[in-house]
């Protein structure tokens, strides 16, 4: 049940993520900026996202609801999500200076990836228990 709730969770966040991401390839020029900074933004507002529906929603169980509590995984969270998001950059850039493919679908591609490896980091590391 919980990983459903998580796939719901990123598919959310993978709609808000191309939804930035096409925003802002509506108004960026720049191939650096299309394939590498546009990406930075529409990770990091669907991290926040994504997040927050984790935090509760998926594992509400395992959390102390307070601002404390709540920052704290979240920094976790966000570190534990940029190692893979480096990788996940590195294959857009690949996918789209390689073949072309337009960035939208790079990102998808990348996404579906580091998905699964998010939910491991996010089921031991950020939400493994109870904070005291």
């Amino acid at each position: 049940m919980r990983f459903g709730k998580f796939v719901l969770t990123n598919l959310s966040g993978t709609v808000v993520d191309t939804a930035v991401l096409l925003g802002l390839s509506a108004v960026l020029t720049s191939p650096a900026a299309l394939y590498l900074l546009a990406p930075v933004v529409a990770f990091e507002v669907a991290t926040l996202s994504n997040f927050t529906l984790a935090y509760n929603w998926v594992w509400r169980e395992r959390v102390e609801p307070s601002w404390r509590d709540f920052w704290t995984r979240f920094a976790k969270f966000n570190l534990s999500v940029l190692g893979v998001f480096l990788a996940r950059l590195g294959l857009i850039a690949v996918l789209g200076f390689s073949f072309g493919l337009p960035v939208v679908v790079c990102n998808l591609i990348a996404l579906s990836v580091s998905g699964l490896v998010n939910f491991g980091a996010a089921d031991r590391l950020v939400f493994g228990s109870k904070m005291p």
